[in-house]
């Protein structure tokens, strides 16, 4: 059975699913991309395999008039997509979990779900419960980004974590040193699940806040982090930069590298200007500096 790397699992461990099987040409970085649009709109656990993957949704979060919002589902120019819909019985992901998520070390930082052993000679140990798309570790979007923290002084520092998914984040900054950190998302959901993984990782000086850019006010801080996607990250860049302290950085990800610079151009109108860039397979991450 091929890994399972990515999950979205908040309720009912029981339940009927509708599952959208998915065949990619070419599979990279579609299957990513997909994978990512189709979390938006309520996916909530992916298996890919090597045609592409697996999607899955709880029948009663399932509206199908949204799928034509997708732009890769349709016939394109960029690549082929053959889908279909099928109504799944109950399925117990914890049990598929524990059988296929294996824990991932980034640079010495140590990821691991609470029913993996402790790993003694690790720098940083993370604990994930892994309910998160981007939010494990796995993907290289998350592993960049950990990177890029580990090469920025995060001591002491004011950290906000945008899009905050997991709080994989958010700990991770925590464990650098960051003196307090603010992690935000829009799902009602995430925001529980990085409650979840902040008390088990004993990271107390992180908040977690419901909201989005526009809820960035009377803020100030030294180091943000914004691990979202391109269409997001034009959009609210400007949101970002008032939040942003003199000589911070800004450091983002969830791009690919064709994007990259789509990104720079738009954010040097910002006033930011770009540090250090990094790639791994499709996908970039920038570290910024105002």
């Amino acid at each position: 059975m091929p890994e399972l790397i990515r999950l979205y699992l908040f309720a009912i461990v029981m339940s009927t699913y509708i599952a959208i099987h998915c065949k990619v040409i070419p599979v990279n970085p579609f299957s990513d991309i997909l994978i990512s649009q189709l979390a938006d709109i309520g996916f909530e656990m992916f298996e890919e395999n090597d045609n592409g993957f697996d999607g899955f949704i709880r029948k009663e979060n399932f509206q199908k008039e949204l799928l034509s919002e997708i732009d890769y589902l349709q016939e394109n120019d960029l690549c082929s997509v053959v889908w279909q819909l099928e109504e799944v019985e109950s399925i117990n992901w914890n049990q598929e979990w524990e059988r296929n998520f294996n824990p991932v070390e980034v640079n010495g930082i140590y990821i691991r779900a609470p029913f993996h052993p402790q790993k003694n000679n690790a720098d940083i140990e993370i604990i994930i419960q892994p309910k998160m798309s981007f939010g494990t570790g796995h993907h290289a979007t998350t592993a960049m980004m950990i990177e890029l923290m580990q090469q920025t002084d995060l001591k002491n520092k004011e950290v906000l974590d945008m899009g905050c998914g997991s709080g994989i984040l958010s700990i991770a900054a925590s464990k650098m040193g960051a003196k307090s950190v603010t992690a935000i998302d829009n799902d009602p959901n995430c925001v529980l699940n990085s409650i979840e993984n902040i008390e088990t990782n004993k990271t107390n000086n992180i908040r977690v806040l419901e909201g989005d850019a526009d809820s960035l006010t009377e803020m100030l801080f030294d180091v943000v982090l914004a691990n979202i996607n391109r269409n997001i990250l034009l959009r609210d860049v400007g949101n970002y930069l008032k939040v942003m302290k003199p000589s911070s950085y800004l450091l983002v990800s969830g791009f690919l590298n064709e994007d990259a610079d789509m990104i720079t151009e738009s954010f040097s109108k910002f006033n930011l200007h770009i540090q250090k860039q990094i790639s791994k397979g499709d996908w970039c991450a920038v570290v910024f500096k105002r």
